[in-house]
């Protein structure tokens, strides 16, 4: 098996990880970056010729796209999401051997905070910017193998700021009743490379899926559980409402037979904090 990583940052190498075995993982960014394993490239995917003879070099199973902006304006999105998805979208026809693209997007493309629960069967109405460009890489993929992954809030190793905020007192990232919804980083990739498994097994994957754990949360309730593992006092809110808000549902997830090895923010933090520890 054949798999193509697009956005080799952190994510990328933790998918390259739980792949099956006998995999071949080749992982492409800016930046060359050596992980045992992974042929890594230097490689800008919004680079149209670039990353066409890329893919001429040899077909690939699988791709999976984990980006990151070049800045995080609507002008770095568009230069990063949209260019590759534009990429991806002219030349992926042309690639027979391909089974999927799996395409990192945010749960952002929702828009505003809702009590209700939000799943995949929720229209998409973006209200800020850069959510829209997120919105338009996702369209720009239409009429292609694809399965779109929309990751709320990511955590875990290096991801440590809600912590951080919370040991400095706050504010926090929102006002105390705002819902939060995270990942942590294992569950994401691990979720990745478990469809990418089935896949392979012959069990397709869903075009869509919300990627979150199994609890959102009031903002003021992770931050107050934080704070009494931490020793501190109660962190402060914020005054108006921050970039998340609404309350995810992951039963497309949950379905599809992946168990988080995080289900909360409990279980998560917890493993963060008992590795600050040691």
């Amino acid at each position: 098996m054949k798999v193509l990583l697009i956005g080799f940052g952190d994510i990328g190498a933790r998918v390259a990880a739980a792949l099956p075995a006998g995999s071949e993982p080749v992982g492409v960014r800016r930046r060359r970056q050596a992980v045992a394993g992974v042929d890594c490239r230097a490689l800008d995917a919004s680079d149209r010729s670039a990353l066409a003879a890329l893919l001429v070099e040899q077909p690939y199973d699988y791709i999976v796209a984990t980006l990151t902006p070049t800045a995080m304006s609507e002008a770095g999105y568009r230069a990063s999401y949209l260019a590759v998805a534009e990429n991806l979208a002219a030349l992926l026809p042309a690639q027979r051997q391909l089974r999927r693209l799996f395409w990192v997007s945010s749960s952002s493309v929702y828009g505003a905070p809702s009590d209700d629960w939000v799943d995949e069967s929720r229209a998409a109405e973006p209200a800020r910017p850069t959510a829209r460009v997120l919105l338009a890489a996702e369209q720009a993929l239409a009429g292609l193998p694809v399965t779109v992954l929309r990751f709320s809030g990511i955590y875990g190793p290096g991801r440590c700021r809600l912590i951080e905020l919370v040991r400095s007192g706050g504010p926090l990232p929102g006002p105390a009743e705002q819902w939060s919804n995270r990942i942590h980083s294992d569950d994401g990739a691990g979720f990745i490379a478990h469809l990418i498994a089935a896949d392979w097994r012959g069990e397709p994957p869903a075009p869509l899926y919300i990627v979150s754990d199994d609890e959102p949360a009031r903002l003021a309730e992770v931050g107050d559980w934080l704070a009494a593992e931490l020793g501190c006092r109660p962190p402060s809110a914020a005054a108006t409402a921050g970039r998340g808000g609404k309350r995810l549902a992951n039963r497309a997830l949950r379905a599809s037979g992946y168990r988080l090895r995080y289900p909360s923010y409990r279980e998560g933090y917890a493993a963060l904090l008992t590795a600050e520890r040691a």
